[in-house]
């Protein structure tokens, strides 16, 4: 808080008053003010950047920042012309509610000072509601990362499929069952078949969540909810008969879950944030172009990505034609 000196009257006394019977703590902001408002309100800033208040108090009580009470705001009374003056405000925008605060304080002061017995000015602060294009924008900006982030869980689904026909010839129980007069399609067959039972489980409670969640550009329509359902079971189609291959080259289920992971990590979440990251850099971007027509596709785990993210897109651009 600071008064030039050439400001007097009223005001300013009744600015004092509020001052001292609030939060905001009387100090000198600069030595020698000259009066003039460009150089007050440089000092006022200079003033709250020294002390570096504020920070998000949105649970703390007025000017309880990092620095201490009373540094959230900076407030200044300065001459301007004969009769005339200009009362400069800044505040530290980190500090949520430091304006409505320190205009409350100079308020309660000038009502203070015209009528003693009046009760004090209350102010209620809140932010206002986004509009439907800042919504938008926000909502199109999450689906892409959860076209992306889906990923993730995704590639620990094989990874749980891989687990018993490891186990079974770590155990020897295949071989029991060859023994025993089952043949090696039927034996298959089953596994496969729980597979994907145990897939379109999964997928479903994944349709499920994005109904709850209202991503309407995975499941908005019949033609999306067929779309992203399609997908799935593309990448089941796909990602089963990969897991038993890549299954044969361990000895260990533990050691094949894991594995599975990562492969199915670095060839789906890991090679969908490759593709995007040397498609935008101009050196790599032909080349990527090339490779990921050609040799990316052959990944279960980036077609899904890439449909997922197709269809976020869509859902994108439909949105901000809406």
């Amino acid at each position: 808080h600071a008064v030039d000196p050439a400001s007097t009257g009223l005001a300013t006394a009744a600015v004092n008053a509020s001052v001292y019977r609030g939060a905001l703590s009387a100090q000198p902001v600069a030595e020698a003010e000259t009066g003039a408002f460009p150089e007050g309100a440089e000092a006022l800033s200079a003033y709250l950047l020294r002390l570096q208040g504020g920070g998000d108090n949105s649970t703390a009580g007025p000017g309880e920042g990092p620095a201490g009470p009373g540094h959230f705001a900076a407030l200044a009374a300065q001459a301007f012309a004969p009769g005339v003056q200009i009362w400069t405000l800044l505040h530290n925008t980190t500090d949520v509610h430091a304006l409505p605060t320190a205009i409350a304080l100079a308020h309660n002061g000038w009502l203070a000072e015209q009528a003693p017995e009046a009760p004090p000015v209350a102010v209620a602060s809140h932010p206002l509601p986004r509009t439907k294009s800042e919504q938008q924008v926000v909502s199109a900006i999450l689906s892409v990362f959860i076209a992306l982030f889906v990923l993730i869980p995704f590639a620990f689904v094989p990874a749980a499929l891989v687990v018993h026909p490891v186990r079974e010839r770590e155990t020897g129980a295949h071989d029991l069952q060859l023994v025993s007069g089952a043949s090696p399609a039927a034996v298959w067959a089953a596994h496969w078949t729980a597979d994907a039972v145990m897939f379109a489980a999964v997928a479903a409670a994944t349709l499920g969540v994005f109904a709850a969640m209202g991503r309407d550009e995975f499941v908005g329509t019949h033609a999306e909810l067929l779309g992203t359902a399609a997908l799935f079971a593309a990448f089941a189609a796909a990602a089963l008969p990969l897991t038993s291959l890549a299954g044969r080259g361990f000895s260990s289920h533990s050691a094949a879950q894991l594995g599975v992971v990562a492969i199915f990590f670095a060839s789906g979440f890991a090679l969908v944030v490759l593709d995007f990251v040397l498609g935008v850099v101009d050196a790599t971007k032909t080349a990527n172009k090339t490779l990921s027509r050609w040799l990316y596709v052959l990944s279960p785990g980036f077609n899904l990505g890439h449909g997922l993210f197709e269809l976020s897109v869509r859902g994108v651009l439909t949105q901000l034609k809406s």
